[in-house]
């Protein structure tokens, strides 16, 4: 079973340091953000999750990639 983590703000301070890691350990990252986050093996969704629509549609639709 693959684990999965939708990051929000992967781009950001904390994301550019956790999501390597969390890729080392075997999860499959999906970044939601503003912003793409160019690392291999990371999806991103621009997505703003303010936006209440945006946020659902992140989390309930675009995990497939």
């Amino acid at each position: 079973m693959t684990k999965r983590i939708v990051f929000t703000g992967g781009t950001g301070k904390a994301g550019r340091h956790a999501i390597p890691k969390l890729l080392e350990k075997g999860y499959s990252i999906l970044n939601v953000d503003l912003k793409p986050f160019d690392h291999p093996g990371v999806n991103t969704l621009i997505a703003d999750i303010t936006d209440s629509g945006q946020a659902f549609n992140a989390l309930t639709t675009h995990f497939g990639f």
